[in-house]
């Protein structure tokens, strides 16, 4: 088993999920924004902050799960115009394949990231994703961020010592190519949780913002 391979199994272990699936996407390997800038012509860099690409201010991810949010949902969900059905496409609006007519993408909102580290964790490891995990959250600030540790008993020492951006963090074993039943249990609700919280984060800065007067982190660790 190498980290590939491991990120392959929490990918299809989260894939699977009915909780998750129903309203997410689960994706691998992702890029996501660190920074957006002002350039010398007074424009928005990148100029696609929505599609980002690696070189233009953003960072690859391991798994990261999105909230798909139409661009127009009264239009998405239209069955029927002109005899062509219309659904959520990638081209915009045009004709597709198939006689299939598409509307506009949306907007993909990322809401959780796992980082995957397999068979080890060291002092740099920590300190790299952690920088990394706050750079992200510096665009993203609802972003949950996670870091999922295969082929090994617990979390070093080391994580607690440093860390600084990451929200959750899980030692998995596996059997056999698959999580110990224990292990998906714990991974599948952690998740959903976290995507939870990254939900309850999102309301005060959206347009909705129901000025709230509480706010407060839960800590476990077990």
């Amino acid at each position: 088993m190498n980290e590939k391979g491991f990120t392959d199994i929490i990918y299809n272990e989260l894939s699977n999920n009915s909780l998750i699936k129903n309203s997410y996407e689960v994706l691998k390997y992702e890029n996501l924004l660190y920074k957006l800038i002002i350039n010398d012509k007074g424009e928005l860099q990148p100029e696609d902050y929505i599609k980002p690409t690696r070189g233009k201010y953003a960072f690859q991810t391991d798994i990261v799960i999105k909230k798909i949010i139409p661009a127009d949902p009264a239009v998405a969900v239209q069955e029927g115009v002109n005899g062509l059905e219309l659904h959520v496409g990638e081209r915009g609006l045009q004709q597709c394949a198939g006689g299939i007519r598409c509307v506009n993408d949306g907007v993909y909102i990322p809401l959780v990231v796992i980082e995957i580290k397999y068979g080890g964790l060291t002092t740099h490891d920590v300190l790299t994703y952690s920088a990394k995990a706050l750079k992200h959250k510096d665009i993203y600030p609802y972003l949950r961020y996670g870091l999922v540790l295969g082929g090994l008993k617990s979390i070093p020492n080391r994580f607690f010592v440093h860390n600084q951006g990451f929200d959750f963090a899980l030692a998995l074993e596996i059997d056999n190519e698959k999580l110990l039943n224990q292990d998906s249990g714990l991974l599948n609700n952690v998740i959903v949780e976290q995507l939870k919280a990254s939900e309850m984060l999102l309301k005060p800065i959206g347009k909705n913002n129901k000025n709230p007067k509480q706010f407060m982190s839960k800590l476990e660790i077990k």
